[in-house]
């Protein structure tokens, strides 16, 4: 088996684990953990199909952009819980742990590799990014409504929570 493909193995291995993480546990937070976990191996995935632009893009689309806005409206809308002490080995980090070795390995291999576009086409990154202001100018569009309408679902619940419990 060559090298490329034992790495393409375990990414694989840890994107599915990382996926059933996120069906298992029980916390919202720590099933955000393990989606991040989960995005940033598909991005790994496309990394060792030589489709880097792809890969960034899930990393600051995905990985980056929405999981932040996904988690700052569970910050915003979740009841406060006691504060847990946290063990040096319990499984939170070793997800940490797991992200960072797929993130080394990611990072590793785009600065082995020429740049190459979608499906592995080479070409530089500049060629596409016109594309994305005309042809896919309504995808941009309608991912900037989707962000701000959870922004502005986030907002609207944490107010209406905070009015009901001024009025009880």
């Amino acid at each position: 088996m060559a090298y490329s493909e034992i790495l393409f193995m375990f990414v694989a291995g840890v994107t599915i684990i990382s996926a059933l993480g996120v069906v298992v546990s029980k916390e919202i937070v720590r099933s955000a953990a393990y989606l991040i976990l989960a995005l940033v191996g598909v991005a790994a995935a496309f990394s060792l199909m030589d489709s880097l632009f792809m890969a960034m893009i899930q990393l600051l689309i995905y990985a980056g952009a929405v999981m932040v806005l996904f988690l700052f409206g569970v910050m915003l809308t979740r009841k406060e819980a006691p504060a847990k002490r946290r063990r040096l080995l319990s499984r939170t980090n070793l997800s940490y742990l797991i992200l960072s070795v797929v993130l080394f390995f990611l990072v590793a291999r785009s600065g082995l590799m020429d740049t190459s576009v979608l499906g592995g086409i080479p070409g530089p990154v500049s060629a596409i990014a016109p594309s994305l202001y005309t042809e896919f100018k309504g995808v941009l569009y309608a991912l900037a409504g989707l962000l701000v309408t959870v922004g502005l679902g986030a907002i609207y619940i944490v107010k209406k929570e905070a009015n009901e419990g001024k009025n009880a």
